[in-house]
C-alpha cells in the first residue's frame, strides 16, 4: 500500500534535511561521498553470491530460503556491502481460472510445461496448486517443472522441443519470456504484459483484462476453424471433380447428355455459396467450458504422446509478471 499522507508530506522531508546536516557536520567533506556510498544487490542466491563476501551465503539462511521456496514464496536475497542483510519472501495468488486451465488442456490432449526462473521447489509448489503435478505419475512427470532457467535456457528448451518434431505454443507476458515468444511457433501474451512481450507475441489476449482462460478459446477456436477449412476444401474438391466432367459432356456419348451453360453457371455459384454458407457456420461458435472440478481419469493425464505441448511462464499462473512459461507440441 502507498505510504500514508503524513510521511510523505511531513516526516520524510524531515529525515531527509537531519541526514543531510548530519553528514555535512560529522563528515569531512572529502569523505562524505564515501560514507554515503552503499553497495546493495537483490536478487536470487545466485545473484548475491558473485556480491556476497567469501562467496558464501550463511547456512542459516539458506534454510529460512529453502523453507520459503517449499511453501510457495520466492525467497530473494538483499546484500549490504557484502553482508546478507535479509531474506524477502515473495508470493502472488493464482490467477481466476488457472486451474481450470490447466485441466482443460490436459483433458484435450496437451503436454503441458511450466519453465520458470525461480527455484524447483517454488516452481513444483506452483505447479501442484495448479494442477500440473498430481504426485501420482511421478516417472512420466519427470522434467514437466523446468526451474532456475534464464532466457536463454528458455529458448534452447523450446529448440529442443522443435527439433524433436513438437509444434510449440508459448505464453507468457514478462520481459525475459520476449525471446521465447519469438522462438516458439506460436507465443501468446496478455494486454497486461510488457510492451516488449506483446510486441513479440503472435496472439495477444485482450478480452477485459486478458484472462488467462481466453487462451482455451484461442486453441480451440483454431482448432474448429483448421476443420471448417478442411471441410469446405473436401467438399468443394467432390463437388468439382464430379461437376466439371459432367459440363464438359463426359455422359454425352453415352446418354446423350449435354450440361446446358445457364446450369452449369448455376451449379458453380452452387459451390461457392456452399462454401461461404459453411465458413459463416462459424458465427455460430461458442466458448469452450471449463471443468470448475478437479476430477481426471487416468486416460485424461497431460503426459505421454499427444497432439501438442503446451509451455508458460510463471507470471501467467500467478497474478503478477514473475516467471513460468507454456508450450504447446506436435
Amino acid at each position: 500500500p502507498p505510504p500514508p499522507r503524513w510521511w510523505s508530506l511531513f516526516l520524510r522531508p524531515l529525515l531527509r534535511e537531519l541526514r543531510e546536516m548530519f553528514t555535512r557536520f560529522c563528515c569531512p567533506v572529502e569523505d562524505a561521498a564515501a560514507a554515503a556510498a552503499v553497495t546493495v544487490a537483490i536478487g536470487n542466491m545466485k545473484w548475491v553470491l558473485q556480491h556476497a563476501e567469501e562467496k558464501k551465503i550463511p547456512a542459516s539462511v539458506v534454510r529460512l530460503g529453502a523453507q520459503y521456496n517449499r511453501t510457495g514464496f520466492v525467497a530473494v536475497y538483499v546484500c549490504i556491502d557484502g553482508r546478507i542483510a535479509a531474506v524477502l519472501a515473495l508470493s502472488d495468488a493464482l490467477k481466476p481460472g488457472a486451474k481450470e486451465l490447466v485441466r482443460w488442456i490436459s483433458a484435450n490432449g496437451m503436454q503441458l510445461r511450466l519453465l520458470t526462473g525461480d527455484s524447483k521447489a517454488s516452481a513444483e509448489y506452483t505447479a501442484r496448486e495448479v494442477g500440473i503435478l498430481s504426485g501420482a505419475y511421478e516417472e512420466e512427470e519427470e522434467g514437466v517443472v523446468q526451474a532456475d532457467m534464464l532466457p536463454q535456457d528458455k529458448i534452447r528448451y523450446i529448440k529442443r522441443l522443435q527439433e524433436e518434431g513438437h509444434s510449440v505454443l508459448f505464453i507468457g507476458d514478462g520481459i525475459n519470456d520476449a525471446p521465447a515468444l519469438a522462438q516458439a511457433d506460436v507465443g501468446v501474451s496478455m494486454t497486461k504484459g510488457t510492451d516488449v512481450a506483446i510486441e513479440t507475441a503472435d496472439v495477444v489476449l485482450v478480452n477485459g483484462t486478458g484472462s488467462i482462460q481466453d487462451l482455451a478459446t484461442v486453441i480451440d477456436l483454431s482448432k474448429t476453424t483448421i476443420s471448417r477449412i478442411k471441410i469446405n476444401f473436401a467438399w468443394a474438391l467432390v463437388y468439382n471433380v464430379i461437376s466439371i466432367p459432367v459440363a464438359a459432356g463426359i455422359l454425352y456419348p453415352a446418354f446423350q447428355f449435354l450440361l446446358p451453360p445457364v446450369a452449369a453457371a448455376f451449379m458453380m455459384g452452387c459451390s461457392s455459396s456452399s462454401v461461404v454458407l459453411s465458413s459463416l457456420w462459424l458465427k455460430r461458435y461458442g466458448k469452450p467450458e471449463l471443468q470448475s472440478e478437479n476430477s481426471f481419469s487416468s486416460e485424461e493425464r497431460p503426459l505421454g504422446s499427444r497432439e501438442m505441448t503446451v509451455v508458460a511462464s510463471d507470471e501467467v499462473y500467478n497474478g503478477s509478471s514473475d516467471d513460468m512459461d507454456l508450450e504447446i507440441g506436435d
